[in-house]
């Protein structure tokens, strides 16, 4: 078998292999990637203090008996950022 016969034969298998190889492609399934319920993040609030007095929690004018109840009542590992910085829960 002379080389260009022998590279002519391969090259036909190959391609006669790849296209006997497309309808099955074609009919196969999407995978299916099951991944785990991402978690819940959320933003860290931000509690801001301005210099007339007022509170405010997430950039929304806010009670500071309201405030107060809010984060007091936060989940346990909430974030709570504060202007000017501020520990949360106040040391008692």
């Amino acid at each position: 078998m002379s080389p260009p016969l022998f590279a002519l034969t391969g090259l036909t298998l190959v391609l006669l292999t790849a296209v006997a190889t497309v309808p099955e492609l074609l009919r196969a399934n999407e995978p299916r990637v099951n991944l785990p319920p991402a978690k819940e993040t959320r933003a860290p609030w931000v509690v801001v203090r301005s210099g007339g007095g007022r509170w405010f929690l997430n950039g929304s004018p806010i009670e500071a008996g309201a405030l107060v109840a809010n984060l007091n009542t936060a989940p346990p590992g909430e974030r709570c950022a504060s202007w000017p910085p501020r520990p949360w829960p106040p040391a008692r």
